[in-house]
């Protein structure tokens, strides 16, 4: 069973990774259209709330699955070797986001991105449909991409 579990989870992922570089593709698509001073926070913040939103709201399942998978990583080395080697590739395209807005610590930004992102994603999993629009999710970005972005915007 547990070989199923790790085996079950690599083309999982391959799928999902379609959602992660949707929303990568979204927001370098803002960095790319904007002027000098790059795109209003504001944007950026809606893209990753957008996304946000689908993944507990249409893709919720997922997400649940993704929870069981992390949980199941804990004790099952393969797995735990194939989900961090999923995260490694999410924190690089973050990294990659964090070089293009001129951070002096893409790799550590991304880090924090990563766990701002999941925190966000787990609360509004726990708040559930009916609680998901009192989350302050674009509240929440907007504070702290103005915190880490370089030229303040």
């Amino acid at each position: 069973l547990d070989e199923l579990v790790t085996e079950t989870f690599l083309p999982w992922w391959s799928l999902q990774r379609a959602n992660v570089e949707a929303v990568d593709a979204r927001v370098r698509a803002l960095l790319a259209s904007a002027g000098p001073g790059g795109p209003p926070l504001e944007a950026v913040a809606a893209a990753v709330a957008e996304y946000l939103r689908e993944q507990v709201g249409a893709l919720r399942a997922d997400r649940e699955l993704e929870s069981a998978f992390l949980h199941e990583a804990l004790r099952l080395p393969r797995l735990g070797e194939a989900v961090a080697a999923q995260q490694q590739a999410q924190l690089a395209l973050l990294a990659e986001l964090h070089v293009a807005i001129g951070s002096p610590s893409p790799q550590l930004d991304a880090r924090i991105s990563l766990g701002v992102v999941l925190g966000l994603e787990n609360a509004a999993l726990l708040a559930g449909a009916a609680g998901q629009a009192a989350l302050p999710v674009e509240a929440v970005l907007l504070r702290y991409l103005g915190a880490i972005w370089p030229s303040g915007r």
